[in-house]
């Protein structure tokens, strides 16, 4: 049943395209240049991994299989930048926002030499863009790599290594039906693990991080017609369900980055 994974893969691809807007966010205030201005940049959405469950017999070694789906657009990094972007005018109506999207392919592979420490050090033409957009702070969405803990009502499933968006597809583990009677053998839960960094560009350093580690179980059983985890959701539904995911929790995690520093008196 491994086949069913790549005849769906062309579908996926092709639903997860919307009609983008224009990148650009930037909507100072009349009058005084606003006190902070935002560069947002999201590094996240060149590719989705589909994570195959492989039984484990105690070894801490990721035994799953990892299949890359490449993304022909950067569709999910402007849905990420838009939800930042809503994030940032909802603190802070008066400030600026810089939309900035990567497209050379090294951007998104080895992010962790974007960071030492507190530092961060982007690369030539990234950093030239960011300073040149005259913003005070920028907003850094990168691929977060940690252990696969997928959500359930009573805690948490999977095993192996989750890194940026995909789905996890697992054939071995029965659930509970939600919709008819027993249990279904299977699943597979698309998931968000993001890390959102916000940088003060005066001094490069990281100044507030977050991390989004969200996924979403939908039992293969969620209808009689399935017959494998992957085909029980549509292309159109892991499209939705990847976007939704995305919006939703990066609004969410940039709000928590940005709005304590609004909130804090300032300096006298």
């Amino acid at each position: 049943m491994e086949s069913t994974v790549p005849s769906m893969r062309r579908r996926l691809v092709l639903a997860l395209v919307p009609a983008l807007l224009a990148a650009s966010g930037r909507t100072p205030a009349q009058g005084a240049r606003p006190t902070r201005a935002f560069a947002v940049i999201s590094l996240i959405g060149d590719q989705l991994d589909l994570v195959i469950h492989q039984r484990q017999t105690g070894s801490h070694i990721d035994a799953n299989l990892h299949q890359s789906v490449e993304l022909p657009d950067n569709a999910l990094d402007v849905a990420a930048l838009r939800a930042a972007r809503a994030a940032l005018k909802a603190v802070d109506a008066d400030a600026s926002v810089e939309l900035l999207a990567g497209s050379a392919p090294d951007l998104f592979s080895r992010q962790s030499r974007f960071f030492d420490g507190v530092r961060v050090k982007l690369p030539p033409d990234l950093e030239a863009s960011v300073r040149q957009s005259g913003s005070t702070h920028l907003v850094l969405l990168t691929k977060y790599h940690a252990e696969a803990r997928l959500r359930q009502d009573d805690g948490s499933i999977g095993s192996g290594k989750l890194q940026g968006l995909g789905f996890y597809i697992d054939r071995d583990s029965t659930l509970q039906r939600t919709k008819i009677p027993g249990q279904a053998l299977g699943f597979i839960a698309p998931f968000a693990y993001i890390e959102v960094s916000l940088v003060d560009l005066a001094t490069s350093t990281v100044v507030g991080r977050t991390q989004i580690m969200d996924s979403h179980i939908i039992s293969a059983g969620r209808s009689a017609a399935a017959t494998d985890p992957w085909s029980a959701m549509s292309a159109e539904e892991k499209a939705d369900a990847l976007r939704g995911m995305l919006t939703e929790q990066v609004r969410r995690a940039v709000t928590s980055l940005i709005a304590p520093a609004a909130a804090a008196p300032a300096a006298s």
